[in-house]
C-alpha cells in the first residue's frame, strides 16, 4: 500500500503492531550504530528523529487517540472527525510523523509491517493576524539612522597636514640650491 506523504502540514498515524519492549526501541534510532528500523519500515530512505512520537494507546485513557491528536500534535477536528471513532477504538501501539518528519521532496510512503497505516490528518491553517503595535516602545519616530559606521577611505595626504608637505618640499630645494 503506498499513501502520498502529504504536504507539510500533514500527520501520519500508523498502528505497529509490536510488544512494548520492542515497540520503544522500534520508534527510536540506535544509540550506537545510528540504524533505525521505522524508517525502513516506512518505505523512506530517513527520518528526523524529533518529529516522530509514539504512544502506547492504553496511556490515553480519559482522552482517547483522536482527542490526543486534536490537543496534543494539532490535528484539524474537521478532518479527523470521520475517523474518530475508529481512532478511539484502537488499541496497542501509535506511530504518529508530525509535520518536519519526514525528509524534503518524499512524495509517498510504503508502510510495511509491522506498521499498518491509520491515517493522515492535516493540520489547520493558522490564522494571519497582523496588528497594531502597542508597546510603548513601539511609539514614536526613531530619528535619523546612525552614520556610516564605515570610514570613508583616508586621503593620501591629511589635507591638515598640507601645509607640513609644503614646507618640506621648499626646504629640499633651499638644500639643494645651497649644496
Amino acid at each position: 500500500m503506498t499513501i502520498p506523504a502529504g504536504p507539510y502540514d500533514t500527520v501520519h498515524v500508523f498502528a505497529a503492531d509490536l510488544d512494548d519492549g520492542a515497540f520503544w526501541d522500534f520508534l527510536q534510532p540506535e544509540p550506537e550504530t545510528g540504524h533505525w528500523e521505522l524508517p525502513r519500515a516506512l518505505g523512506v530512505p530517513a527520518l528526523e528523529a524529533s518529529h516522530v512520537d509514539g504512544t502506547d494507546v492504553s496511556d490515553l485513557d480519559g482522552i482517547g487517540l483522536s482527542a490526543f491528536l486534536i490537543e496534543g500534535q494539532g490535528v484539524d477536528p474537521a478532518a479527523l472527525a470521520p475517523d474518530r471513532a475508529r481512532l478511539d477504538a484502537l488499541t496497542g501501539h501509535v506511530v504518529i510523523l508530525r509535520p518536519g518528519a519526514l525528509p524534503e521532496g518524499t512524495e509517498t510512503l510504503d508502510p510495511r509491517p509491522p506498521l499498518r497505516h491509520i491515517g493522515s490528518y492535516a493540520l489547520p491553517e493558522a490564522p494571519v493576524t497582523i496588528e497594531p503595535l502597542t508597546a510603548v516602545t513601539a511609539e514614536g519616530d526613531m530619528g535619523p539612522p546612525p552614520p556610516s559606521e564605515i570610514p570613508a577611505e583616508a586621503p593620501r595626504f591629511p589635507r591638515s597636514y598640507g601645509w607640513i608637505l609644503a614646507v618640506l618640499v621648499l626646504i629640499v630645494l633651499l638644500v639643494g640650491v645651497f649644496l
